[in-house]
């Protein structure tokens, strides 16, 4: 069994791609079972430039988990004590969130 949730990212010229591993999905599931999770989320740099992107939105993690587990806080989240995002295509862990 799973001890942490992973999410891929992808990020590229027109903005980021979340996508939940399969395993993770049974993990997060099982630790929180009222979760809607989405296979994919797509946030898009439609009104700013990519470099201006992160300025404006920062911790931008935070806010998709929330969106892509389909839960209204992470206080709902604590069950799964941690949450790694990794780049999708090195598989680098980009950002963390412990809970």
């Amino acid at each position: 069994m799973k001890d942490v949730a992973e999410i891929l990212v992808s990020m590229n010229d027109y903005g980021y791609n979340f996508a939940i591993l399969p395993s993770s999905r049974q993990y997060i599931l099982e630790q929180v079972p009222h979760a809607c999770p989405a296979d994919r989320l797509s946030l898009g740099y439609q009104r700013f430039p990519k470099v201006d992107f992160p300025a404006y939105y920062a911790n931008i993690e935070a806010h998709a988990l929330l969106a892509i587990l389909g839960v209204k806080s992470m206080e709902e989240l604590k069950p799964l004590k941690k949450v790694f995002f990794r780049e999708s295509s090195t598989q680098e862990i980009i950002h963390q969130i412990d809970f």
